[in-house]
């Protein structure tokens, strides 16, 4: 759990002139929460600490007594064009803090750790090499990487899937990726409100971050969408098309090819292209001039969304969800969890902290766990 550096807060007030009852006024909470805080019996939430800076005009290190060591490394799949922003990071790594008290939990041998990559590098020949290593230790059967290809991969390096319904419009990002250095655990949380298409190439990405735990951003987000690219769609499959590709000379014709090609690997005909052009650019060919973007929003439509394909709706019952995610991801989040509150005792405020939900889907999702131990117990 993160530890307030008290002593920082209270020299910072006294220059502010402002007493815990004052502080507390400021920030919409009783005065006995800022006593708490101050003697380090509880901590404020996320959302606090961002006024708390702003108040003391402190930064996010100053506020926090901890070292750099223990703290969460976060990385994000975002939406869109969505900014990360100081908020986004430390509700993230209020997450992190609050995944420390599964780990003791989780079944994986704590004696040894899945290797990761020696000194990362975000350069296309690096990445690529990488991506060509994790293909052959998969064994696929075909050139396409499956879901399962993947899920059983993140299995074998002991990555925590946490499969979360978080919206199509509500939320900051698809995918969150959090280590913890202390455990050297990784948890990764995917939102499965997305469209069956693109939850692939987000799930390649996430595997990135988890062979490259501590290659900091921007890089790390550029490692990981070349190696998401390398890994379904390698430049030397992306070769083999380009051929042909290159003797199409009708718009309309060359993105129904692209459509077919992303169906047979079941990723994003954005993806394609971009590979197409890599091979253009490498042979001193001209790119393919072509606004795929409109035409991929069409092709997107004919195929469900990932949560309704798996639940059968946008928004099953919570032992639904727990009992399909668990069979489809191959996950053990639900039971750790579940033996974490077992023995903790942690009401929903729990849940909904960690999984960052509503309320009321917490509430849910924590009597469905619990009933799951009832049962267990008689």
């Amino acid at each position: 759990m993160m530890k307030l550096n008290t002593a920082k807060i209270a020299t910072r007030m006294r220059e502010k002139g402002l007493s815990q009852a004052g502080m507390a006024a400021a920030l919409s909470v009783s005065r006995e929460a800022v006593s708490k805080w101050m003697r380090g019996t509880s901590t404020p939430r996320a959302g606090r600490v961002l006024r708390l800076t702003r108040i003391l005009d402190l930064s996010f290190d100053d506020i926090y007594e901890k070292s750099q060591q223990s703290e969460p490394v976060v990385a994000f799949r975002k939406k869109g064009h969505a900014k990360t922003t100081a908020a986004h990071h430390e509700r993230a790594k209020d997450m992190g803090y609050l995944l420390k008290g599964l780990v003791d939990h989780l079944p994986f041998d704590t004696l040894a750790h899945p290797a990761s990559l020696i000194n990362p590098q975000a350069t296309v020949e690096y990445v690529g090499r990488a991506a060509a290593d994790i293909r052959g230790r998969m064994s696929l059967s075909t050139e396409v990487v499956n879901f399962t290809d993947i899920i059983h991969f993140f299995a074998e390096v002991h990555t925590v899937i946490v499969p979360v319904l978080w919206g199509q419009k509500n939320q900051h990002e698809n995918a969150l990726h959090i280590y913890l250095p202390d455990s050297m655990t990784t948890w990764v949380y995917l939102n499965l409100d997305v469209n069956i298409m693109d939850f692939k190439f987000w799930m390649a990405h996430e595997l990135a971050h988890v062979k490259a735990p501590t290659l900091p951003e921007p890089d790390a987000e550029i490692f990981a969408d070349i190696f998401a690219t390398e890994l379904l769609f390698p430049i030397q499959i992306a070769e083999r098309y380009a051929d042909t590709m290159h003797r199409i000379d009708n718009a309309g014709v060359l993105i129904t090819k692209i459509q077919e090609i992303a169906t047979e690997f079941l990723i994003s005909p954005i993806t394609v292209l971009s590979q197409l052009n890599r091979v253009a650019e490498t042979r001193g060919f001209a790119n393919f001039e072509i606004n795929i973007h409109p035409s991929t929003t069409n092709y997107n439509k004919r195929f469900l969304d990932l949560s309704k394909t798996l639940f059968g709706t946008s928004q099953p019952a919570p032992a639904n969800f727990v009992r399909i995610s668990k069979e489809a991801f191959d996950t053990v989040f639900f039971d750790v969890l579940r033996s974490y509150l077992q023995e903790t005792g942690k009401e929903a405020s729990f849940v909904q902290r960690v999984l960052n939900i509503g309320p009321i889907d917490a509430k849910n999702l924590h009597s469905a766990l619990m009933k799951n131990v009832e049962k267990d117990t008689h």
